[in-house]
């Protein structure tokens, strides 16, 4: 009876963790994130995915950067991953969700711009809303936590 138990339990959570992979296989790659070579003109228009019509509003997430200048050593790049921001911000955006940018220093944060750029990322470069957000970052010790439904590291 335990054992009968231990193995539909283990289907279950099988059938379920491959259902969840396939689910954000198929969401993610209609997002079309894969390097294309993107084209540095690339404007909020086009991305194909974002809606074109307003989405209601869900809340709000706080995606959080780094401000560290250089890393703890010394060697290496410091600051956030252009990409790793561009990316979800989209993808948040797309959720219905307003994202606002914070950093420890507040104000523009350094970022990692790497040569593996698509069309979200340089819509994101583009964007006279992102690149204001960017620019301006909050203080982190100013931000009041309770607005945000979500923080984004």
């Amino acid at each position: 009876m335990l054992r009968s138990r231990w193995i539909r339990w283990l289907l279950g959570f099988t059938s379920l963790a491959l259902a969840t992979v396939l689910a954000a296989w198929l969401w993610w790659s209609g997002l079309d994130f894969r390097h294309s070579g993107g084209r540095p003109d690339a404007t909020r228009a086009d991305l194909a995915w974002l809606p074109t019509t307003p989405v209601p509003p869900r809340g709000r997430i706080l995606a959080v950067l780094s401000s560290a200048e250089r890393t703890l050593d010394g060697r290496g790049r410091a600051g956030y991953e252009l990409t790793e921001l561009s990316r979800a911000y989209w993808v948040f955006e797309a959720a219905g969700f307003a994202v606002d940018l914070a950093s420890p220093a507040g104000g523009e944060a350094p970022r990692v711009v790497d040569d593996d750029l698509v069309d979200a990322d340089y819509a994101f470069l583009n964007d006279p809303v992102t690149r204001a957000a960017m620019a301006s970052t909050l203080r982190l010790d100013a931000v009041d936590a309770s607005r945000y439904a979500a923080v984004y590291v």
